[in-house]
């Protein structure tokens, strides 16, 4: 993930993948709600975001009571700041008439020439988290299997919680396809470790590329261990894109 990706000249940036309705403020009446490209000058922005949201919800990092570690916090925002330089591929929903981030999805490409994460971070638990992502991806070629060299993945949704139960994750998921097949990108595939975005996965068919209990997964070590965890599994999950 290290590469920069090439923006394909004539797109737009940034530029809007996906607009729906959904219910307003008021509960009752329907607004508009857009999924776009999300601009430098709003980075800081989705890291507070991300931390504030994504940290507390995340399973794992739920689990692992990231938001209680300085270090962990530290670790974490230089990971999504870094990917959202690296790549500018994070998409973000705004509310029309609001510039309030609603909801976001950090989306970067994965080459099969891609080197291992080798860094050293200052948390134990981000360290243990990585492993154990590598550790999953690991157990299914996805280059192979699909005949790609390269993949568009999601390093996190995250949903600001006064926004959902207005299926703004589904959108941000469903934005995925558009944006690889604008970047040329056959396939997109993300590591679902929540239950509720296994379910968005379904509704939107994504395959099931290979499915670990987190119960069978702690018995593999301590690293794998992920105590009170609130979902009963982890997923690997992708869906084809025709570019022509």
């Amino acid at each position: 993930m290290s590469k920069k990706n090439r923006r394909p000249p004539n797109l737009p940036y940034p530029n809007e993948w996906l607009s729906f309705q959904a219910l307003s403020d008021d509960g009752e009446t329907l607004t508009q709600y857009r999924i776009q490209d999300l601009t430098p000058s709003r980075f800081e922005d989705a890291v507070k975001h991300m931390t504030r949201h994504f940290l507390s919800d995340e399973p794992l990092c739920q689990s692992r009571k990231l938001r209680a570690h300085p270090r962990s916090i530290c670790d974490f925002q230089d990971i999504i700041r870094s990917t959202m330089l690296e790549n500018k591929m994070t998409i973000a929903c705004f509310r029309e008439g609001s510039n309030d981030i609603v909801g976001m999805n950090i989306l970067c490409i994965n080459r099969r020439d891609d080197g291992i994460d080798m860094q050293d971070y200052q948390c134990p638990h981000i360290n243990d988290i990585r492993t154990t992502r590598e550790y999953i991806m690991g157990q299914v070629d996805l280059f192979d299997q699909y005949s790609v060299s390269k993949y568009l993945t999601s390093l996190g949704v995250s949903v600001s919680p006064y926004y959902r139960n207005r299926g703004v994750a589904r959108k941000l998921l469903e934005a995925q396809q558009y944006v690889a097949k604008s970047f040329g990108i056959s396939l997109y595939s993300n590591l679902f470790t929540s239950e509720f975005l296994q379910k968005c996965a379904n509704s939107l068919n994504y395959d099931k590329n290979y499915e670990i209990t987190y119960e069978n997964l702690a018995a593999k070590g301590n690293v794998f261990s992920y105590p009170n965890i609130t979902s009963e599994c982890v997923q690997i999950r992708s869906c084809t894109v025709k570019l022509f």
